[in-house]
């Protein structure tokens, strides 16, 4: 395992425990930090889901200051780093990555990726936010967080003592993607990650990984690289195809560096 990859699921796990662990800071006095990852607070600095300032500009028409600053925040990051939160921070990334893992050890199996994730997810979203609006509907994208419910878990079982009914969604979602080992959820379901793909289409100069096909020393046919990507993606296709998908795990990096170090992660204009 790379030095940037122990950091990367350092991160990730760090992450996953401190949520579990602020809503019992909580309990006891200590709110510094509070909330969870659909709208929180760290040390005065709000955090929010961008989609979730959306549906609530359509629903209400003033999403609130704090919500607009959060929002504001993650997307900036992310059109420079590209959708680097579910790679490094969504706790659920982590948990269908290690799912993913534990699939391709028990069953040997690789799987090609034949239908975009962006697509379906324009589709869905597209659909809900239309309904939200015709048919006066409350934010309901956010009962479709993961990482909300993740977060929201404990927080419930902290301060009411019991769990919420979403917690059914994160378990069923969890036993999909162990038994298919193709992170079904994170490619084609997750509308936390949608509008985090799409604002880095809009950065003129931003993280993104590069493929130079003359440093490449791979047997035809054989893709090393793509094997390795959690998402199932091609690093060799052309950039279009990466720029709304790709996550900058840098898992591909890393393979590749065994073979010619075809690939890169660099900050590039935008292709």
């Amino acid at each position: 395992m790379s030095k940037l990859k122990m950091l990367r699921r350092a991160t990730q796990i760090s992450i996953a425990a401190l949520f579990i662990f602020i809503p019992w800071l909580n309990a006891n006095g200590f709110n510094q930090i509070r909330g969870n990852f659909l709208s929180c607070t760290v040390f005065g600095v709000p955090l929010a889901d961008p989609l979730t300032a959306v549906q609530v500009a359509i629903t209400s028409g003033s999403p609130g200051m704090n919500l607009i600053i959060g929002s504001l925040i993650a997307l900036v990051i992310a059109a420079f780093l590209g959708a680097v939160f579910c790679s490094w921070i969504c706790p659920y990334g982590l948990i269908s990555e290690l799912n993913q893992s534990l699939n391709r050890r028990v069953r040997n199996t690789r799987y090609k990726r034949r239908i975009s994730g962006f697509a379906v997810k324009t589709i869905v979203i597209s659909m809900v936010l239309i309904a939200i609006v015709v048919l006066g509907l409350p934010p309901i994208l956010n009962h479709l967080s993961l990482p909300g419910w993740y977060t929201r878990a404990a927080q419930t079982w902290f301060l009411v003592g019991s769990f919420p009914v979403g917690v059914i969604l994160l378990l069923g979602a969890m036993t999909v993607d162990l038994v298919s080992g193709m992170r079904l959820w994170c490619r084609y379901c997750c509308p936390q990650s949608y509008l985090l793909m799409l604002v880095q289409r809009f950065s003129p100069k931003r993280l993104r990984i590069m493929y130079d096909p003359q440093k490449c020393t791979c047997a035809p046919g054989k893709s090393p690289c793509r094997n390795a990507c959690p998402l199932l993606l091609n690093p060799k296709a052309k950039q279009s195809y990466l720029e709304l998908e790709c996550s900058n795990c840098r898992e591909c990096v890393d393979e590749c560096a065994k073979h010619g170090r075809a690939i890169t992660q660099i900050i590039a204009p935008k292709a």
